[in-house]
């Protein structure tokens, strides 16, 4: 393959050749967090939380729709995934993404070729998008996460440049116990304080992820957009689930108040999925500071703590659960008894009442994620509390919709005007 041509800005990336140099012993990423593989663990569950026909044969999670509303071509889509399925090189176990190494076929490999063809075509946000997936499911000890980040830092910050709504974009870099953590700040202007929405991703996703809710609404309505990944994924690589995540939220609560960029009294946190607890824990040590909280999908308290709820998870999402917390799935007692502190109602921070503010909470009917209980308690811990129900096709695949409502919501909720 040819050398990479420079992108604009001046920075020059790594020779093709080293970057899709093959590696024949690279740990098969369905392996990393479960020492059993799939063989010896349960078959996958046929209420996932992203239902398809095609999803039986694959061990990520097939989000089409998702990644399609992201930016990318679902014909090329579809493409990248033949390769996948069709490629001959051997298999840790009988599901298609689960090449061993880093070669053709390899889920990593051809996503990356995808990501660098946009990038030679000045797609920069679609190659950002691109990059994201070929890390995906962003285990923490997956070796292949160092050929995707650059990438895809690279590839994002070139896409801003280019935003005629992103005025300013800054990597926010906080030192916590002595290490660093980093979140990924859009301003639409620098000219007045605006309102400010900070979202604590889930550990399933990375931050250019999150552009399109900015680029769909918060932009428009003059709100800036903080994206703080998930503790232990690569902006957070120094830090862990259990032990850093309120101390890292918390150290940027606390620099976004006294950004003079910032509205301080005009702030909102969005949860989503397993860090809407911290999302709650946080919005419930500031309540002077914090009064909008939105809950996507929220694992609340029965995820964490109920045997029967854990069974009902598909297999890459026990695996990530146990990565994150530095486990093995095929050990699950372990890793079921690390869940436990994280539940809300553990917690003791779902009484009624127990926080000043206005919380929107969206969720399918059919979560995996929190029960009817769970959901009840959590609008009940709010003053005043609203609630989005999702019915039909899976969450992911009702982004656009769930966009919308929580844009509009926030637009209502942090009006300065």
């Amino acid at each position: 393959m040819a050398e990479f041509s420079s992108i604009q800005g001046g920075f020059v990336l790594t020779r093709s050749e080293q970057l899709f140099q093959r590696q024949r012993t690279v740990r098969e990423t369905s392996t990393l967090a479960n020492a059993a593989c799939i063989k010896n663990l349960h078959s996958q569950p046929k209420n996932l939380l992203h239902t398809h026909v095609e999803q039986s044969h694959w061990y990520r999670m097939m989000l089409r729709v998702e990644w399609a509303f992201l930016g990318l071509s679902p014909v090329e889509i579809g493409a990248i995934l033949a390769n996948i399925a069709s490629a001959t090189a051997p298999r840790s176990n009988y599901l298609l993404d689960t090449i061993v190494g880093y070669r053709p076929g390899c889920w990593c490999y051809e996503w990356l070729r995808y990501s660098v063809s946009l990038a030679s075509k000045q797609q920069f946000l679609a190659a950002a998008m691109a990059a994201s997936i070929a890390d995906y499911p962003h285990f923490r000890q997956d070796p292949l996460r160092v050929k995707a980040r650059p990438l895809l830092n690279s590839y994002y910050e070139e896409a801003m440049r280019a935003q005629e709504d992103v005025e300013k974009f800054e990597q926010i870099q906080v030192e916590v116990s002595g290490k660093s953590a980093r979140g990924y700040l859009h301003l639409p202007t620098t000219t007045r304080p605006v309102p400010l929405v900070i979202v604590f991703a889930d550990w399933s996703q990375l931050y250019p992820e999150w552009f399109a809710l900015y680029r769909e609404g918060l932009a428009k309505a003059g709100i800036a957009m903080l994206v703080i990944e998930f503790c232990g994924s690569h902006g957070l690589s120094d830090f862990t689930w259990q032990q850093h995540s309120v101390a890292v939220y918390q150290r940027f609560i606390e620099l976004m108040i006294d950004s003079p960029y910032i509205m301080s009294t005009h702030i909102a946190l969005i949860g989503y999925r397993f860090s809407v607890p911290t999302a709650v824990k946080i919005a419930q040590l500031n309540p002077d500071k914090i009064q909008k909280l939105v809950c996507l999908e929220p694992a609340v308290s029965s995820i964490f703590s109920q045997e029967n709820s854990h069974r009902q998870l598909p297999q890459m999402v026990r695996d990530g659960l146990a990565s994150f917390l530095g486990g093995d799935s095929s050990q699950w007692q372990y890793v079921a008894a690390l869940l436990q502190p994280f539940s809300l109602k553990v917690q003791g921070l779902l009484k009624r009442h127990s926080w000043s503010g206005q919380l929107l909470t969206i969720y399918h009917h059919d979560s995996l994620l929190a029960s009817k209980d769970d959901i009840k308690e959590l609008l009940m811990m709010a003053d005043t509390s609203e609630k989005v129900i999702l019915k039909g096709p899976d969450f992911s695949d009702q982004l656009a919709q769930v966009t919308r409502s929580v844009v509009h919501w926030l637009k209502n909720q942090l009006s300065y005007v």
